[in-house]
């Protein structure tokens, strides 16, 4: 329905600018007054064809994350895990990862059968600055893994990148694990003071059981 409306919309809108262009140059002896109402016609419909879409989001920046967990057997008390962030920018706009924060939580069960977290580790992925390129006169190549560390992270429209992160936890305890995105780009919240209001986030979270031994 709401495809449908949006689409009505902009034939509208498209129909009345064109008709406002072709007016007056098909009907020179047209009434000042209808020319002018149809052109006030054309322009407002415009304006709330563009904020109509401003405001159901399209001009937002959309990214979505996907988490992967790998969790296995690494001593007697402890299991290894490995945190996959898989992400994927839509076709709007680019965007400028500043960081990724993990936060680990242990899920415990309560007397009333609810549930409690609390947090027992902040971790970051590996890799998630970009460095710039340094070129080596002597070798005379360019050389990235000696370049300063580049203030963001670019990622363009329709652009996918993965991001993994490794600790250890507890055996037997079940992990919450909660993603937090962090980025901008430019002019984003300019009429903010705060360089905090000026920060896009995007998060996303999983639960990881534990691992069940072999043979039970």
């Amino acid at each position: 329905m709401k495809k449908s409306a949006e689409i009505l919309f902009s034939v509208f809108a498209l129909v009345v600018i064109i008709i406002t262009c072709i007016l007056p140059f098909k009907f020179d002896n047209l009434n000042k007054n209808i020319d002018n109402l149809i052109k006030g016609i054309a322009l407002v419909a415009t304006f709330l064809f563009f904020l109509y879409k401003i405001l159901t989001g399209w001009l937002f920046i959309n990214m979505n994350i996907d988490i992967v967990s790998k969790r296995q057997f690494a001593n007697q008390e402890m299991d290894d895990l490995v945190i996959e962030i898989k992400l994927s920018k839509t076709n709007i706009d680019s965007v400028w990862l500043k960081d990724i924060q993990i936060q680990l939580t242990e899920i415990t069960k309560e007397k009333n059968d609810t549930y409690t977290q609390t947090v027992i580790n902040m971790i970051k992925p590996f890799g998630i600055k970009k460095r710039e390129l340094k070129y080596d006169k002597v070798k005379k190549q360019v050389n990235y893994w000696d370049g300063k560390e580049a203030e963001s992270y670019v990622m363009s429209p329709d652009e996918a990148t993965t991001f993994t992160a490794y600790t250890q936890v507890k055996k037997g305890e079940v992990i919450g694990v909660e993603v937090v995105v962090i980025g901008t780009r430019p002019f984003y919240g300019f009429e903010f003071s705060s360089e905090a209001k000026r920060i896009i986030q995007w998060k996303s979270s999983v639960v990881i059981l534990p691992v069940v031994p072999k043979g039970t």
